[in-house]
């Protein structure tokens, strides 16, 4: 559908990343989250790989911050284009819960030492 080629460009554009680039970070961080956990754990938080997962932090914080205000944006864009009461609720529900989880992990990556 046309339509959605236009949302995937405008995510892309708000978000700084595209869906799919945005799928496989996801799935990075929860292999890399678990590196650096074990790395705590084992105290070999001074390894190569360690220090490589931990310079990409300020990138991943800096990229899901931009995600969690286009979940905010999308948000108010919802209200403008959604009749239908109950579909809006849900849709800002939904979103609302996306950028929370975005926010979460933003303040757990902030712990990260």
């Amino acid at each position: 559908m046309r339509w959605q080629g236009g949302l995937r460009r405008d995510f892309q554009r708000k978000a700084s990343v595209s869906i799919d680039d945005w799928l496989e970070v996801a799935a990075d961080l929860v292999s890399n989250l678990g590196i650096l956990a074990q790395a705590e754990w084992a105290e070999t938080a001074g390894t190569e790989k360690v220090r490589r997962l931990r310079a990409k932090l300020p990138w991943l914080k800096g990229n899901l911050e931009k995600l969690g205000d286009y979940f905010r944006e999308t948000r108010k864009d919802a209200e403008g284009f959604i009749r239908d009461p109950e579909v809006l609720s849900a849709a800002l529900e939904a979103l609302a819960q996306h950028e929370e989880t975005v926010r979460a992990l933003i303040s757990a990556l902030e712990q990260v030492r």
